[in-house]
């Protein structure tokens, strides 16, 4: 097949141009993955003003949604963060979880963690 300008059009060669659900798939990752860490970042700061609670749920939000993105940094982040505030839960007596439950999200937030670093 000969293109109007006398060279020949090799359909092999073209690149496949971002089409517009590529796009909008990637726009929503980035989305997703901006969400992730400003709940992790939520829950640092509902840690510090005390509320372990609170920082669980934003912890919980930013580790779904880091699994999501395969964010691992983040995912293992979150999850340190999760352990901390379950740790503070359980010593204030407000959640009576084993201390096994809080010590694996710590493990498993480190292997992630030590996985995102190459």
């Amino acid at each position: 097949m000969v293109c109007s300008n006398n060279l020949p059009h090799l359909d092999f060669m073209v690149l496949p141009s971002a089409t517009a659900d590529s796009i909008t798939d990637s726009q929503e990752m980035m989305r997703k993955r901006r969400y992730c860490r400003v709940q992790k970042a939520m829950g640092d700061v509902s840690l510090l003003a005390g509320s372990p609670a609170d920082a669980a749920e934003h912890y919980l939000t930013a580790v779904d949604l880091a699994r999501t993105c395969s964010d691992t940094a983040w995912h293992g982040t979150a999850l340190a963060g999760l352990a901390s505030a379950k740790v503070l839960l359980l010593l204030f007596g407000v959640e009576h979880i084993k201390l096994a439950t809080a010590s694996h999200a710590l493990h498993t937030g480190i292997s992630c963690m030590t996985r995102s670093l190459g």
